[in-house]
């Protein structure tokens, strides 16, 4: 699960090229960033923040490449997952309970004009942690039992026009959520903290979904820890997170599905992989680590193919999300100091 800081919070660019370099984003927010997402020639950036580059921005903000500016009134509350969906972007997040003056219970999304609520005012009745596009449908995950005044178990569908359950949804664990969703080979993978999905017990902490049916990867066994990350690179899912074994094979805090079986990415790291990225055919995982494949790398490494490789002196504090903009890679999370 993505989760909230309290300190001071900056992004930088990583550049391509000749050489890699990081550089600071207009002055960054004065609290961390959980989100990045680019919207109509914008990126756009949510967490728990009530300024960024020095000016008021209640828990999202937009860049142009050059300054940083607010959207109306902002949001009551944090703003974590962002993606655009039939020509808005939707935001969800936590104790997110109004937009733009608008009550809107943990999602909302905006038109590059206005705020307004995603079917009613119900919402979700509890936190939103991961939006993603799947078959036609907005998919959302999180801590919720509720989408839209009717039941469902920490994931759900909109359609444009009303909410639905996705099967009978996440449960077996004593706070079940889904914090991650991906596409790969056709079919909907959920990542997060749950014993079973759907009517399958046990799914630990990862599952897919056909549109149909849930279903169990591998022999069934999954992570022995939360999956808070998901990302496709190389035809193959990469899945980070809280866990040491995927599948009953040794995998620390990442792992890789190559549509049968589970497979280790080096030796893995040495705590939470919170955030996984593609940018210029390399692989990117930001989190809490500070040591990759053995090898110290604070908060932020890269994957070569072969091992794990640090980014400079890396930051000061955790990455929690990656984005690209306008050719650049764009990491935000609770650090200070880059490199």
């Amino acid at each position: 699960m993505k989760a909230l800081y309290f300190t001071l919070a900056m992004f930088l660019t990583i550049h391509t090229g000749q050489a890699q370099t990081w550089s600071p984003v207009g002055g960054g927010a004065n609290w961390v960033i959980t989100s990045l997402q680019v919207y109509h020639g914008n990126l756009y950036a949510g967490g728990g923040f009530t300024s960024a580059g020095g000016n008021p921005a209640r828990g999202i903000a937009k860049w142009n490449g050059t300054s940083w500016s607010s959207l109306g009134t902002g949001v009551h509350g944090a703003v974590d997952p962002m993606v655009v969906y039939a020509g808005e972007l939707y935001a969800g997040g936590d104790s997110f309970d109004s937009a733009g003056g608008i009550y809107t219970n943990n999602i909302a999304k905006w038109n590059d004009v206005s705020w307004s609520v995603v079917g009613n005012s119900s919402g979700m009745d509890r936190y939103v942690v991961t939006l993603l596009p799947y078959n036609g449908d907005l998919y959302a995950g999180g801590f919720f039992q509720g989408a839209g005044g009717q039941g469902a178990n920490c994931i759900a569908k909109w359609n444009g026009t009303a909410w639905s359950a996705v099967g009978s949804g996440m449960a077996g664990s004593s706070l079940p959520n889904v914090a991650s969703l991906a596409v790969y080979q056709g079919e909907l993978y959920a990542g997060g903290t749950f014993g079973q999905a759907g009517s399958v017990y046990p799914a630990n902490n990862i599952a897919k979904w056909d549109g149909t049916n849930w279903t169990t990867l591998g022999t069934g066994s999954g992570m022995n820890g939360a999956v808070q990350s998901l990302v496709v690179y190389n035809n193959e899912l990469y899945a980070g997170g809280d866990f040491t074994l995927a599948d009953g094979l040794a995998a620390n805090r990442i792992a890789k599905w190559n549509g049968s079986h589970w497979v280790a990415v080096g030796t893995g790291m040495n705590s939470t992989v919170m955030t996984l990225g593609v940018y210029d055919s390399t692989i990117y995982a930001g989190g809490t680590f500070t040591i990759a494949d053995g090898n110290p790398a604070s908060y932020i490494a890269k994957w070569d193919g072969t091992t794990w490789l640090n980014i400079g002196s890396g930051m000061n504090d955790r990455v929690s999300c990656f984005g690209i903009y306008n050719g650049d890679f764009y990491a935000g999370g609770a650090f200070t100091i880059a490199d």
